[in-house]
């Protein structure tokens, strides 16, 4: 058993129904690619999770890069556990939002068309999304609780880790406000990841959300 499904089955001891899969292996993944035509790199780079099942590119460079994956799993567990809690349908159109209520617009069709085409129109549009901002905050910061954690075990200075997560925060702004997740927060959150990077680094982060207590114990794990 390689590290990345000693990694996977600890972490199933919390999430059970959480499932490894492959894009280019899956229907419903390629259709998706289709239909997010402003993610190029959708199939090849991006790891995508539905409700307790995560999607990786292809097994080549799972295979390949088995601990960077482990850091790509946690990071969608937090989207897995974040489903769990509160049902998958009800994730899904959250962090969907104002897509979802897009249908629902043509209910205005009563009143005039004009205006159900314009609302329609605009629930479409790439406008902040605060619910998406919301949780892919709290997966990003489960990747600064891993990078931090590979880099301790590969016995980084506290000094150089910290320049390290600081510098990939600023990296981490540019998914909220581009189109890989359809530009959900212009604003940005630096200010955010910044706080998020003093308490991975203080190790505060363990009392703020039992997943990276679940997350660590699980690394540790892996390694026997």
């Amino acid at each position: 058993m390689g590290r990345l499904d000693k990694f996977h089955s600890s972490l199933q001891e919390h999430l059970p129904n959480l499932e490894i899969k492959y894009k280019d292996e899956s229907t419903l993944m390629k259709v998706l690619g289709y239909i997010l035509f402003f993610n190029k790199d959708f199939m090849t780079s991006f790891t995508t999770t539905i409700g307790q099942t995560v999607y990786f590119p292809n097994r080549e460079k799972v295979e390949g890069s088995e601990v960077h994956y482990m850091a790509t799993l946690a990071h969608e567990y937090v989207h897995a556990s974040d489903a769990h809690d509160i049902t998958n349908v009800l994730f899904g159109f959250l962090y969907l939002l104002p897509l979802t209520l897009a249908p629902f617009m043509w209910l205005f069709l009563f009143i005039h068309w004009g205006l159900a085409l314009a609302l329609f129109l605009l629930c479409l549009a790439p406008v902040p999304a605060y619910f998406r901002k919301r949780y892919e905050l709290r997966g990003y910061t489960m990747s600064l609780f891993m990078r931090n954690e590979i880099m301790k075990e590969n016995n980084v200075s506290e000094e150089a880790r910290s320049a390290d997560l600081k510098r990939v925060a600023e990296q981490y702004n540019e998914q909220f406000t581009g189109p890989n997740y359809y530009f959900m927060w212009p604003f940005g959150v630096k200010k955010a990841l910044a706080e998020k990077v003093d308490l991975v680094m203080s190790g505060d982060i363990l009392r703020e959300d039992t997943v990276f207590m679940e997350v660590q114990e699980a690394f540790t794990e892996s390694k026997n």
